[in-house]
């Protein structure tokens, strides 16, 4: 069964419309219906909830979201597998266009990019304290959370192909991808996550900062294609 506007998910949280949706799920504003909390609700599409990596990574996402307490990050409410709707995290509503949006309008100043920074920093900081690399760190996954005072806090949203790095000696204990594959958004990837997306520490996360910012005040993305040349080896 689909979501659609008006249905009630666990017999708790009233769906109101769709803020977001791609290849393999949907996300969806919605109503915690006993405290009256706004909620975004999120699910596989039924085709892709057919595939065993689609559905470990959104297994995965709620696992490393649910070690994260941060006001940088999205908070993980709920996650549960409905018998109606299939697998369903429930996440904090954050209230706010998405960086790629205002991106869409205009440039920033360079005031509003240091503000950008120093939150996607402490977002980072907290994360990679947690061991997790975020692996798809792009404007798409920022929203800029509407703060009392007035200014936009940047939060960093969409875990779907985080990874969670294993302490020496460790084995990856959410391996997920095979070697030699890319991951993420090729404007924000890193060379080396380009090579392989299985072996990126939480460097890549910072790279992708950069290019943010970069593209923040100039407009535009750099291109990538002298980096990856670089790390292969001569013909």
């Amino acid at each position: 069964m689909d979501f659609v506007p008006g249905a009630l998910v666990a017999g708790r949280y009233r769906l109101r419309k769709m803020v977001g949706s791609g290849g393999m799920g949907e996300v969806w504003a919605g109503d915690d219906v006993k405290n009256g909390v706004k909620v975004a609700v999120k699910h596989l599409l039924p085709a892709a909830a057919k595939h065993h990596e689609v559905v470990a990574r959104f297994k995965r996402e709620a696992f490393l979201l649910g070690k994260i307490e941060s006001e940088y990050v999205s908070r993980v409410v709920d996650f549960f597998d409905d018998e109606t709707f299939g697998l369903v995290l429930v996440m904090e509503f954050i209230e706010g266009p998405s960086l790629a949006h205002i991106l869409e309008q205009r440039t920033l100043t360079v005031e509003e990019a240091v503000d950008l920074s120093v939150d996607l920093l402490r977002a980072l900081s907290q994360l990679h304290a947690s061991k997790i690399v975020h692996r798809d760190l792009k404007p798409g996954n920022i929203i800029m959370r509407s703060m009392p005072h007035g200014r936009n806090q940047a939060t960093v949203v969409d875990f779907g192909i985080s990874r969670l790095l294993a302490d020496k000696g460790e084995n990856e204990v959410t391996g997920i991808t095979r070697a030699n594959i890319a991951l993420g958004t090729v404007e924000y990837m890193a060379p080396e996550q380009i090579l392989n997306s299985r072996d990126v520490t939480a460097v890549t996360d910072l790279y992708a900062v950069g290019i943010i910012l970069f593209r923040a005040i100039k407009g535009t993305t750099p291109s990538v294609t002298e980096g990856v040349r670089s790390l292969r080896a001569p013909s």
